[in-house]
């Protein structure tokens, strides 16, 4: 099952189905609730340094009647007079190339990755109702790949995890969940502080300014369950 950054698989990984289940009694909206809830409070962190839409990718679920692709060639003049919705980890020069632009369908989610059966499938090239990972030849169309850095993925899991078990019982908080929850709040603090300099995607820079400018925007999150 697909939320929005995270995954059942993740789940899977990091808690046992006995212990979720007693966390949310079955409603898997619960989940989605706290890691929405989760990315958000690591985006307050993480926005005033990184790309807030490229760090936390929204991927759907493949679905045959969208066009998929891969991502595309931006050409950015310096200076750079109208905002591209691209995202780069690269500063501007002069009329220079960069990657990638990426596409969203009419539900906000990435085109050029989908998840399916449990995988998360870059796009390879342009396809329609190539169905990745099943049909024949989908090797030239898809690869498996997760974009997600896995810190974050880890990270997001115990915040939403300590949630879960906060609403609960507050008062009774596993000492672990607790301890995961400080662990991921103090490396959340050296990134927003500049003491730590993740390998995420960064705003552009403008040709010649220390100013940052955002280019596009964050993508609106839909919740799945």
């Amino acid at each position: 099952m697909l939320y929005s950054f995270l995954n059942s698989d993740d789940l899977d990984a990091a808690i046992k189905d006995d212990q979720l289940t007693q966390l949310v009694r079955d409603d898997l909206g619960l989940v989605a609730v706290a890691e929405a809830t989760a990315v958000s409070w690591m985006g307050d962190y993480l926005r005033q340094r990184f790309d807030l839409a490229a760090t936390f990718p929204a991927i759907g679920e493949w679905a045959a009647g969208y066009d998929y692709g891969p991502a595309e060639r931006v050409t950015v003049p310096a200076p750079a007079a109208t905002p591209a919705d691209y995202y780069t980890r690269d500063t501007p020069t002069t009329a220079t190339g960069y990657l990638p632009l990426y596409a969203y369908n009419d539900a906000g989610r990435l085109t050029n990755y989908a998840w399916h059966q449990g995988r998360y499938y870059e796009a390879l090239v342009p396809s329609l109702n190539v169905e990745p990972g099943t049909a024949t030849g989908w090797q030239a169309s898809w690869r498996v790949r997760d974009p997600r850095d896995p810190k974050l993925v880890s990270f997001a899991l115990d915040i939403a995890l300590f949630l879960l078990f906060k609403r609960v019982a507050p008062r009774r908080i596993p000492e672990l969940r607790t301890a995961l929850y400080n662990q991921a709040k103090e490396w959340l603090t050296l990134v927003r502080d500049g003491n730590l300099t993740p390998d995420l995607p960064r705003p552009v820079k403008a040709a010649d300014s220390s100013d940052e400018i955002r280019w596009g925007s964050n993508v609106p999150r839909q919740q799945y369950y």
